[in-house]
């Protein structure tokens, strides 16, 4: 029994992590839709990332899975980057002196340092650098980005590289709102392996909630 035990266990291993494993799909949040990935490394060590259809919303972390029974496993993990939004209110600035028709964002050195270089890319497709060297805020111009249709929305184009598909990350953001970068948060969670599935088990600490997720065959 215990040599079938330990063969169980191989077979096991072999099959989930030899190669490493990357699960895509998206929550089940009817609020909003999050695209979701989970790469399962060899050695255990896994990376979770979900984000908005332009990245809105978009949290990274990396941490380690648990083998529970099995079908469910548990994963611990710690945010390595987040971007988020936080509302503005369209008042007189005392930083910036403008008024409520524009806007601007700062980025402290830590974030800085993982997205740099940072452009701005307008709703024209006018692209502005970010020059840090000078000032960790910028001011955005109100003839490209104001509350007018069509003109209330800019890009933030950085050169961190996405984990899955390998491409530079960008970000959107809308009038009303500024991009906040975060670190740090350490989550735990449960979900389900099967079929070539992965459920999550009652997730409420993610923006996400619950997600299903299909193995990607390569």
């Amino acid at each position: 029994m215990i040599r079938k035990a330990i063969f169980v266990l191989f077979f096991f291993i072999l099959h989930y992590f030899v190669k490493g494993q990357i699960y895509i799909g998206t929550s089940l949040n009817n609020a909003k839709e999050y695209h979701c990935y989970l790469k399962i490394n060899t050695d255990s060590t896994i990376v979770f990332v979900y984000h908005t259809k332009q990245n809105e919303i978009y949290g990274e972390y990396v941490g380690r899975i648990y083998k529970s029974d099995d079908t469910l496993f548990r994963i611990t993990a710690t945010m390595s980057f987040g971007k988020f939004d936080i509302m503005r209110l369209y008042t007189r600035d005392t930083n910036s002196y403008v008024l409520n028709d524009t806007d601007y964002f700062c980025i402290n050195s830590n974030y800085y340092q993982v997205l740099n270089p940072i452009k701005i890319k307008y709703s024209n497709g006018q692209i502005v650098d970010f020059d840090y060297e000078k000032q960790n805020c910028l001011v955005l111009d109100r003839r490209y980005f104001n509350k007018t249709k069509g003109s209330d929305y800019y890009f933030l184009l950085s050169n961190k590289v996405e984990e899955f598909t390998k491409e530079p990350l960008s970000f959107i953001e809308r009038f009303g709102s500024v991009p906040s970068f975060e670190n740090g948060e350490t989550i735990e969670f449960k979900i389900i392996i099967k079929d070539d599935k992965i459920k999550s088990n009652n997730v409420f600490l993610l923006q996400t909630g619950d997600f299903v997720l299909k193995k990607q065959f390569h």
